[in-house]
């Protein structure tokens, strides 16, 4: 069997672990191109950039009647706003009812 010595030196260096295969570009890269995540820094961020900005336009509508992007969803169920909102909203079905 001839290997040349790239061959051998690339698998060393997968057995040493000093490279890694990306499985989303099927590219060896560098450990230190890789975070504690499966794919690469490129591979991810690009992945992060898409899904972010598919995101920035999703709305979502509280059950306080406030309009709020789906990004920012989970802060405003914690906020002030929204509790002041139920609250305003029980005081106005109480009246109704009453």
């Amino acid at each position: 069997m001839n290997l040349s010595k790239k061959t051998i030196s690339i698998c060393k260096a997968i057995e040493a672990g000093e490279l890694h295969l990306c499985p989303k570009c099927l590219k060896f890269k560098k450990s230190d191109n890789f975070n504690s995540h499966y794919w690469c820094k490129e591979c991810k961020n690009a992945y992060m950039k898409k899904h972010n900005d598919e995101l920035k336009w999703i709305d979502k509508v509280c059950e306080c009647g406030k309009k709020v992007n789906i990004r920012s969803y989970n802060t405003h169920l914690k906020s002030n706003y929204h509790k002041r909102r139920l609250d305003m909203m029980k005081e106005n079905d109480f009246k109704q009812v009453s």
